[in-house]
This record gives structure tokens, sequence and C-alpha cells, in this order.
């Protein structure tokens, strides 16, 4: 097997696991469920936009920062770009799983106010 099918069936495998943890918080909590799965999605999607290609955390952090900048620096223009589009694919999907996150986070609120009430 090639090492790209191999990742493709432990993302499928995960997916699959992540999907049926879902279904069975959803069959158990309802609307509360929903809207703790659109609450974690939120989280982890601003984390992931703020932690965006930077260091976190250490004492060595201050040292990373700067080779990372001093390698930004060090790009020639095509490279930047090509740096600079990455970084803008990768955004993009992060905004809409953030969206999405917050849309899950208000129906399973309001479903769950809505049964509540």
């Amino acid at each position: 097997m090639h090492g790209r099918t191999i990742a493709v069936a432990v993302a499928v495998c995960g997916w699959l696991v992540a999907g049926l943890i879902a279904f069975v918080l959803v069959a158990s909590f309802g609307f509360f469920a929903i809207g703790l799965i659109g609450l974690l999605s939120w989280f982890i999607c601003v984390r992931i936009e703020l932690e965006n290609d930077a260091a976190v955390g250490s004492g060595w952090t201050h040292h990373l920062i700067g080779s990372q900048h001093e390698a930004r620096e060090g790009m020639s223009g095509d490279e930047r770009m090509r740096w600079r589009h990455e970084q803008s694919v990768g955004l993009q999907s992060v905004r809409f799983f953030r969206n999405l996150g917050m849309a899950l986070t208000l129906i399973g609120t309001g479903g769950f106010l809505w049964l509540q009430l």
C-alpha cells in the first residue's frame, strides 16, 4: 500500500469514529449535543486561526518566532506568494468550519431552549 492510501484510510476511520460519537451524543442528549458539538468546532477553529503559523507556548518561543521571521524574509517573491496562497486557502476552510460551528451552536441552543419552554 502507498503512504497516501494509508493516510486516507486513517482519515476515513477517524471521521467514521467522530461521526459515530456525534450520532450517539445527539441521540442521547438531543439539541444540547448539537450545540456542544458546534461550540467545540468553533473553539477549535478559533484556536487554529490564532495559532496560524506561529510557535506556541514555551521558553523557546522567542527563538522559534525569530527563526520563522528570518525564514520568511529570506523567501523570494514567488515563494512568498505561494506561502500566502497556502495560508489563505487554509484560512478559508477554517472560516467555513468556524461559521458551521457557530450555526450548530445557535441551532443547538435554540432547539434546547425551545424544548425547555
